[in-house]
C-alpha cells in the first residue's frame, strides 16, 4: 500500500508545481529613482489585486441598482356561486408598481461616495507604509555615514599608530604614551564596531519593511540647501491623504443621509383589472398611490451631524498640517545655522589646535596623550557635525518624500 501511496503523490507534485520561495527582486533603483520611488513600487504590487477587487465589486454593485419600477403584480380572484342557478365569476388584475423621487439616484451617489472613501483610506495606508520606509532609509543612512567616519578615523589612526610603535622599540616613545595610543586605537575600533552593528541592524529591518533586499547606494556628504523645502509643501496642504480621506469621508456620510432621507418613496401602483361574469368580460385601470408613514428622518439627521462633525475635523486637520509644516521650516533654519554656527566658531579652534599640537609633537614639545587628547577632541567634534549634518540632510530627504508622495496621490486619485 505504500508503494501506490507514494505514486500517486509524486503524480499530485508533478500536477501542481511548487510556487517559487526565492525572494522577490528589488522593482527599482534607489540611487536612481530614490527610496520613495522604490516603495511606492512595493506598496502598489501588494495592494494593487485587492484595490482591482473591490473596484470591481463597486462596478457590480453599481450596475446592480435598482430602478424605479419595484415590482409587478398579477393576482386572480376565483368566485364560485353554492346554488344551481348561481353564476361563477373570475376577476383578475395586473399592476406594476413604481416608485417616485431620486431613491436610485441615491444609492449610486453612495457607492461612489463609498469607493472614493475606500480608496482615499487606502492612499493614506500607502503614505504611512511608505514614510515608515523612508525613516528606515534616513536612519540607515545616518548609521552608515557615522560607520563610514569612524573607519576613516580608524584608518587614519593605524597609520600612525604603527610609525609611533617603531618609535617605541628605538626608545623615542614612552611606554605609557604608546599604551595611551593604543587604548584611543581599541577606542575608536570599539565606536567603529558599534557603528557597523547599527549600520547593519537598520539595513535589515528596512529590507524587513521592503519585503526584499535592494542594492543601496553609496552615502556621500550632501550639501546644505540654501532654500527652506519645507516652505513649499504649505502650499499642496489640500491635497495631503490625510485631508483627502476626511473630504471623501464627509461626502459618503453626506450619500448616507440623503440616502435615508429619500428610502422611504411615494410608490404608484398602475395596471389593469379583469372581470368575467356569465361569460361577460369586463375591464378597466387601477392606480393607487403608496405614501409611507413611517420614514428615516432620524437616522438621516445623524448621518448629517456625523458629515458636518467630519468637514469640521477636516478643517482642524488643514490646520495642523500647516503648523506643523511651518514649525518643521523653522527647526530646519534652526538647524542649518546651527551647524553653520558649529563649522565657524566650534570646528575651526579644534583643527587649528590639533594641527598646532601635532607640530608640536613632532618637534617634541610635547607629551603624547596631549596631542590624543586633542585629535579625539576634534573627532568628536566631526562627528557632532556628522550628525547634524545628517539631521539636515534627513529633513532634505523626507521634504523630498512628501513632495514626491503628494505628485503621485494627484495622479492616484
Amino acid at each position: 500500500m505504500v508503494r501506490p501511496f507514494i505514486f500517486i503523490l509524486t503524480l499530485l507534485c508533478l500536477c501542481f508545481p511548487v510556487q517559487d520561495l526565492q525572494a522577490q527582486t528589488c522593482p527599482g533603483n534607489i540611487e536612481g529613482s530614490g527610496i520613495t520611488s522604490v516603495a511606492d513600487q512595493v506598496w502598489s504590487s501588494r495592494i494593487e489585486a485587492r484595490i482591482s477587487e473591490v473596484s470591481d465589486g463597486f462596478a457590480l454593485a453599481d450596475s446592480a441598482v435598482s430602478g424605479r419600477f419595484q415590482s409587478f403584480n398579477i393576482e386572480g380572484t376565483p368566485e364560485f356561486s353554492l346554488s344551481d342557478r348561481g353564476a361563477n365569476e373570475y376577476s383578475g388584475s395586473a399592476t406594476l408598481a413604481f416608485e417616485l423621487g431620486g431613491l436610485a439616484s441615491a444609492r449610486r451617489e453612495l457607492l461612489s461616495a463609498e469607493k472614493d472613501s475606500y480608496l482615499a483610506e487606502k492612499l493614506v495606508q500607502r503614505w504611512v507604509f511608505i514614510d515608515e520606509v523612508q525613516d528606515r532609509y534616513i536612519a540607515w543612512r545616518t548609521h552608515e555615514r557615522e560607520r563610514l567616519h569612524l573607519q576613516e578615523y580608524v584608518n587614519e589612526a593605524a597609520s600612525e599608530l604603527e610609525p609611533i610603535q617603531a618609535a617605541r622599540t628605538r626608545m623615542l616613545v614612552s611606554k605609557l604614551d604608546l599604551a595611551d595610543l593604543e587604548v584611543e586605537f581599541a577606542r575608536i575600533n570599539a565606536e567603529l564596531a558599534e557603528a557597523t552593528r547599527s549600520s547593519s541592524h537598520a539595513r535589515a529591518r528596512l529590507f524587513a519593511l521592503l519585503g526584499m533586499e535592494c542594492k543601496l547606494p553609496e552615502v556621500k556628504k550632501g550639501k546644505v540647501p540654501k532654500d527652506n523645502p519645507w516652505k513649499a509643501l504649505l502650499e499642496n496642504v489640500l491635497d495631503f491623504p490625510q485631508v483627502k480621506r476626511l473630504e471623501y469621508h464627509d461626502k459618503k456620510l453626506a450619500a448616507e443621509a440623503e440616502l435615508l432621507r429619500v428610502s422611504s418613496p411615494w410608490v404608484v401602483n398602475a395596471g389593469l383589472a379583469l372581470r368575467s361574469t356569465n361569460d361577460a368580460f369586463h375591464f378597466g385601470p387601477i392606480l393607487s398611490l403608496t405614501i409611507p408613514l413611517q420614514t428615516n428622518k432620524a437616522q438621516a439627521h445623524l448621518s448629517k451631524a456625523r458629515s458636518v462633525a467630519s468637514r469640521l475635523e477636516k478643517q482642524q486637520t488643514i490646520q495642523r498640517i500647516e503648523v506643523e509644516l511651518v514649525a518643521e521650516g523653522k527647526n530646519f533654519d534652526s538647524l542649518r545655522a546651527q551647524y553653520a554656527s558649529l563649522g565657524e566658531q566650534f570646528m575651526e579652534p579644534l583643527r587649528e589646535r590639533a594641527q598646532l599640537f601635532e607640530a608640536a609633537f613632532k618637534a617634541s614639545q610635547i607629551q603624547l596623550h596631549r596631542l590624543i587628547r586633542a585629535r579625539r577632541e576634534l573627532h568628536e567634534g566631526e562627528h557632532k557635525m556628522l550628525l547634524k549634518s545628517a539631521e539636515i540632510e534627513a529633513q532634505v530627504l523626507k521634504s523630498i518624500a512628501i513632495a514626491q508622495l503628494l505628485k503621485s496621490t494627484e495622479k492616484n486619485k
